[in-house]
């Protein structure tokens, strides 16, 4: 098994909502979630790469569809 540990400081403000709720106030988790993570991550890539799926590209799926790489949460 490979660990990464990854350390950031966000430029911006996050607000990740701990449950949906009515108003303009709500609480926020205190951590990102993995799942938020690998979207970020994956999204990132498409960015950069443009969409795997025109390109048949298997890079993309190694990295964000294997269910053998965690993201956990930061």
């Amino acid at each position: 098994m490979f660990w990464l540990r990854l350390e950031g400081q966000a430029e911006t403000a996050i607000a990740l909502p701990r449950r949906a709720e009515a108003g303009n106030l709500y609480e926020s988790l205190p951590e990102i979630p993995g799942s938020a993570m690998r979207g970020a991550f994956s999204g990132q890539y498409i960015h950069q790469h443009g969409n795997p799926k025109d390109s048949g590209e298997k890079v993309f799926e190694q990295w964000f569809e294997n269910p053998a790489i965690r993201f956990g949460p930061l």
